[in-house]
């Protein structure tokens, strides 16, 4: 059984700062999830991707949840994680960005503000890569069995109709900025 006051964290300078940064917090946060890394063919289109994949985040976690207990006690949810989880800062869903520049302003914002080192301090459900080419799908839970965590990374993803342009497919009710009806919906079930 996992109780936090017997854990330590990661010996590296990062997560020392996350827990200089979190305190208590990071102590209690004892969680494993999944991160699953998506390239997609062209890297610029990341922030587009992120948008259009926010609706998804409820079902990535259904497939993959294996967090019924919390310190050893049942919870009575299918998962656990994302609720815990909800106590730290800058998790869930992200804001939608209309595109790269407005996601490296919010950065910068950040960093300059003191608030994050970078990017990597975005503990978001969904988010660019810092390290990788890659959007970095962070809401499955890590599943006990290694079949079902391979199956559950496989989950195909929607994109536009093959062959379609990105304006296209925008114009065809993929989320735009601004368009906010989809992530009140996926951000009011993190927890099943």
């Amino acid at each position: 059984m996992g109780l936090w006051r017997d854990q330590r964290s990661t010996d590296k300078p990062h997560y020392d700062r996350v827990m200089e940064q979190l305190q208590m917090l990071g102590h209690r946060n004892l969680v494993c999830g999944l991160h699953v890394h998506v390239q997609p063919a062209d890297t610029s289109a990341r922030i587009d991707l992120l948008r259009r994949l926010q609706p998804f985040m409820p079902l990535l976690l259904a497939v993959s949840t294996s967090s019924p207990f919390w310190m050893g006690h049942p919870t009575g949810l299918m998962g656990y994680r994302q609720t815990a989880y909800q106590e730290i800062p800058r998790t869930g869903l992200p804001p939608l960005f209309a595109n790269q520049a407005a996601y490296d302003r919010y950065v910068a914002r950040m960093v300059q503000s003191g608030t994050i080192e970078d990017a990597g301090f975005l503990w978001w459900a969904i988010r660019p890569s810092l390290r990788f080419p890659t959007l970095e799908l962070r809401v499955p839970d890590c599943c006990t069995d290694a079949e079902e965590c391979c199956a559950g990374a496989a989950v195909p993803l929607p994109g536009p109709p093959s062959g379609t342009p990105s304006g296209a497919a925008r114009r065809s009710g993929c989320r735009r900025a601004g368009d906010h009806r989809g992530k009140p919906v996926a951000g009011a079930a993190p927890w099943l």
